[in-house]
């Protein structure tokens, strides 16, 4: 959640992964002036209701932002608290000062029937404590995600006019694809923080193999030209010798279908990093490695 606030959708909806410890919510945060941002909370639960996870704001925006969380949750007064501290991934532009970070301070946890709402307030923060923003967070769970999002689809208000793919209704699988995917399309640059010495990802195409190929530069030097997406993956890996590293993806056709599509899994010592292309023949995407 961060201070840019331009997405204007109304509540999605939720869904809650309980298997051991092991939680996920989908929902929004609605801001003091009434704006939507779609909102992703994903956590552990150790014993002692303490957790550790990642939210994900902006899912299928221009700025969207993976950032740790840690938090509490206490099952007996039914409420959970917790704030971000820091970001792991962004395809914002904005520094690290500038991003607005939120809390949470004993939200309600209504747990009835297999579903979980997490209602309540929140505060955005910068990093140097000021407050950036306020407002209210949404967040519900359900193990029929897909059936409960299609629902919300035909009724969703939409204020947004130049998104055409909203315009014509959010199906199920794409927002829940989206939501888990950092889906880069032309230009679009993502920034994450790096922990390895190396870099390992995997390339393949999760759609009908239609002789898609790409391009792989890094640090504007070529290191594999012409790859074939092919539904099976493809592990490449490099060292990762400076402070920073870019990855560029150059789509040189587009195979046999529209836009060439690929699917890329970054894998850093203790994150994996998903990630979707979906573009024109000559278009771009670049990825920013930061050593932590």
């Amino acid at each position: 959640m961060k201070h840019f606030f331009k997405i204007f959708l109304t509540i999605f909806t939720i869904y809650l992964n309980a298997q051991n410890t092991n939680y996920e919510f989908l929902g929004t945060l609605q801001l003091s002036d009434k704006n939507f941002i779609s909102y992703k909370l994903k956590f552990e639960l150790n014993e002692k209701g303490n957790f550790t996870g990642e939210t994900i704001t902006d899912f299928s925006g221009e700025h969207r932002t993976v950032s740790k969380v840690t938090g509490i949750l206490n099952k007996k007064k039914k409420t959970i608290s917790f704030s971000e501290s820091k970001n792991i991934s962004t395809k914002s532009n904005y520094d690290n000062a500038n991003f607005c970070f939120v809390n949470v301070n004993n939200a309600l946890l209504k747990l009835k029937n297999n579903k979980s709402i997490i209602q309540g307030t929140f505060t955005g923060k910068y990093p140097n404590g000021k407050k950036c923003a306020d407002g209210s967070i949404f967040l519900i769970g359900s193990e029929q995600l897909y059936k409960k999002l299609e629902e919300v689809s035909k009724k969703i208000s939409i204020v947004k006019p130049n998104d055409e793919k909203i315009k014509e209704g959010l199906d199920a699988k794409i927002l829940a694809n989206e939501a888990n995917n950092n889906i880069l399309k032309s230009d679009d640059k993502l920034k994450i923080n790096w922990s390895s010495d190396t870099v390992v990802f995997d390339v393949w195409d999760t759609q009908k193999e239609d002789g898609d190929k790409i391009s792989i530069f890094i640090n504007d030097v070529p290191f594999k030209k012409n790859v074939i997406v092919k539904n099976n993956k493809q592990t490449f890996s490099f060292p990762f010798t400076e402070k920073d590293m870019t990855i560029t993806i150059i789509a040189e056709n587009e195979g046999g279908m529209p836009s060439n599509t690929a699917q890329i899994l970054l894998k850093d010592t203790n994150e994996n990093f998903p990630i979707m292309t979906g573009l024109r023949q000559g278009e771009k995407v670049s990825i920013i490695l930061k050593k932590n």
